[in-house]
């Protein structure tokens, strides 16, 4: 099986279409607005239910962060919305590729959490980066992408490097999610 070749329009046609449905994902990563999570559902899942989302913590199948089917990974997501951080995906960065009704994309992001929220997340064993540690790149993602204040003068943000990558197909209502799974670099469960 080939698959098409990089300036072919068929392949920038699926890229753009993917980019479009991973900025409007971004959008309602950003939002974090709980009652929007129905319509994310609508608009980014599969109607089967066949989806997949392995979370930063999951370590096996069936375990914390490890979701199978539209109800577990929608709690997921409400989850982080709530008390993970803001997630900020690099989508003009993300490497996607496709053929025909698949894509599969693989991109870097942040996570911008409070000091707060990072002593709520000790368990993640992953020592939070400094945004002047950070790729260019991402420093300038992160202050166009992720802007606002901390809640207080008191309160410092900061900074997790994060990969993410994800499945989807084509269906009749668009590009919807199969799979995804978050990640951060470096880390290496020994429990």
């Amino acid at each position: 099986m080939l698959f098409m070749k990089q300036g072919d329009s068929s392949l920038r046609r699926l890229r753009q279409e993917v980019a479009e449905t991973l900025r409007i994902f971004q959008q309602y990563y950003h939002d974090r607005n709980d009652e929007k999570a129905h319509k994310l559902a609508q608009q980014l899942l599969p109607q089967d239910c066949d989806l997949i989302i392995v979370g930063t913590s999951a370590s096996h199948r069936g375990g914390y962060e490890w979701c199978e089917g539209k109800s577990q990974c929608l709690d997921l997501i409400r989850q982080d919305w709530r008390s993970w951080g803001r997630l900020t995906i690099d989508i003009d960065g993300a490497h996607i590729s496709g053929k025909d009704a698949v894509a599969w994309v693989a991109a870097v992001g942040i996570l911008r959490r409070t000091a707060a929220q990072d002593d709520d997340c000790a368990g993640c064993r992953v020592q939070p980066d400094g945004i002047e540690d950070l790729p260019l790149r991402l420093q300038k993602l992160l202050k166009k992408s992720a802007p606002g204040p901390p809640h207080s003068e008191t309160e410092e943000f900061r900074f997790w490097k994060l990969r993410w990558s994800a499945v989807l197909s084509r269906e009749d209502s668009g590009w919807v999610f199969r799979q995804m799974h978050f990640s951060y670099p470096g880390f290496i469960d020994t429990g």
